[in-house]
């Protein structure tokens, strides 16, 4: 599935199609909706925001608690593949708020 991302991300126009590609990823699977806080390809780092995070919802709801620490490890990690391929170097995706915390959004660090 992530090389089907990155296929069609090329087809729609390089960096700029693959972060719409990624964007409507989150709108079609219904994940939340992605806001690219900051980009910079030279330090080759993100900041990311996704607000209403389906997953860090479907937590909240199953634990009826908050969280003490974030809980969206699968969207950091498709994050990290994404935004490794776009800077062609392997970067980390580290979620800082989070909605299973309490916090109104999720957010990623990308370094």
């Amino acid at each position: 599935a992530m090389l089907d991302v990155i296929k069609l991300s090329k087809k729609v126009g390089g960096e700029e199609g693959m972060l719409k590609t990624l964007k409507d990823i989150f709108d079609v699977y219904g994940l939340g909706s992605l806001t690219i806080i900051d980009l910079n390809n030279e330090k080759r780092t993100a900041f990311l925001k996704i607000d209403e995070s389906s997953l860090a919802q479907a937590q909240l709801n199953h634990a009826n608690k908050r969280n003490k620490t974030p809980v969206c490890t699968i969207t950091s990690a498709v994050l990290a593949v994404m935004f490794s391929f776009l800077f062609g170097k392997s970067v980390d995706c580290v979620e800082g708020k989070c909605l299973a915390k309490g916090d109104t959004y999720c957010e990623f660090a990308i370094k």
